[in-house]
């Protein structure tokens, strides 16, 4: 009886361990592996999404890090570019202003000096010619009567008169030609100016407004663009941050995790293969004296007081 109380005992122990088991140490495991299972969805969602978003960050701050060398190496030089061209308007400005006025000022006093030589020529030397002529018609007329005598003052006159005549046709092939030189000149410098002050004008106030609107695209990129891309890197540096605390943190908390869900895997099968096993034997020898007890209880003692009997 002592053996058999004993057994049942152990037995009722092992009863209530399996009950234990059943429904406290089976839910610890679930909790354990879908807690596993969590951090386990939590790493591939780090992997593929996380991974992806920091690459996506990291990629449009180089992409800003890109477009910022590219202002600072190809935009600074094309403002270079167009500010030394509206320099060179401004330059060629002033060499207009005070080179080719002056050239050209220059240029219709000669023109104006040659016409008033002209002017001169008609009024004075014309008339000087004319009144010349006149007199060398008086000595022609005074050669009809002076055949000897006038003869070589006549011819003298005649000779003043032909280098008159020489100096006139001279007068009109030559001083002309200049004139009209001059004056086709002086017209190609006005029609110059007028270039100048439409056309020069126009595209030196257009390069500088080209040169304003870089110099007002740069100070936004100063301000506006490098704020986005402090941002952006600012952005992608947590990202990192939160990369580095995830590869040694996390994966060590995860790692842990499923290690003591492994150890409650083993302990699982352990009790299942060895402790079930026990369970049973123990429960087959307490049967076995249950049994016995009974055919104690009702054979050994019919039997005894038919014996006593």
């Amino acid at each position: 009886d002592e053996l058999m109380d004993e057994t049942l005992f152990v037995s009722v122990v092992f009863v209530l361990a399996k009950v234990f088991d059943r429904f406290v140490m089976d839910a610890f495991i679930l909790v354990t592996l879908l807690l596993s299972n969590v951090f386990v969805l939590a790493k591939l969602f780090d992997r593929f999404v996380m991974d992806a978003f920091i690459l996506v960050t990291l990629l449009l701050s180089n992409v800003f890090v890109l477009a910022k060398l590219f202002d600072r190496f190809v935009m600074d030089a094309f403002i270079l570019v167009t500010l030394l061209l509206s320099n060179v308007f401004v330059l060629a400005k002033l060499f207009d202003r005070f080179v080719m006025d002056e050239l050209m000022d220059e240029t219709l006093l000669v023109s104006n000096v040659f016409v008033l030589a002209k002017l001169f020529d008609r009024f004075v030397m014309d008339e000087l010619m004319d009144e010349t002529l006149l007199v060398s018609v008086v000595f022609v007329l005074a050669k009809l009567f002076d055949r000897f005598v006038m003869d070589e003052l006549m011819d003298e006159t005649l000779l003043v008169s032909n280098v008159f005549v020489l100096a006139k046709l001279l007068d009109k092939l030559l001083i002309d030609a200049f004139i009209l030189v001059t004056l086709l000149l002086s017209i190609v410098f006005v029609l110059a100016k007028l270039f100048d002050r439409f056309v020069m004008d126009e595209l030196m106030d257009e390069t500088l407004l080209v040169s304003n609107v870089f110099v007002l695209a740069k100070l936004f990129d100063r301000f506006v663009m490098d704020e986005l891309m402090d941002e952006t890197l600012l952005v992608s540096n947590v990202f990192v941050l939160a990369k580095l605390f995830d590869r040694f943190v996390m994966d060590e908390l995860m790692d842990e995790t499923l290690l003591v869900s492994v150890v409650f895997v083993l302990a699982k099968l352990f009790d299942r293969f060895v402790m079930d096993e026990l369970m049973d034997e123990t429960l087959l020898v307490s049967n076995v004296f249950v049994l016995a007890k009974l055919f104690d209880r009702f054979v050994m003692e019919t039997l005894m007081d038919e014996t006593f009997v």
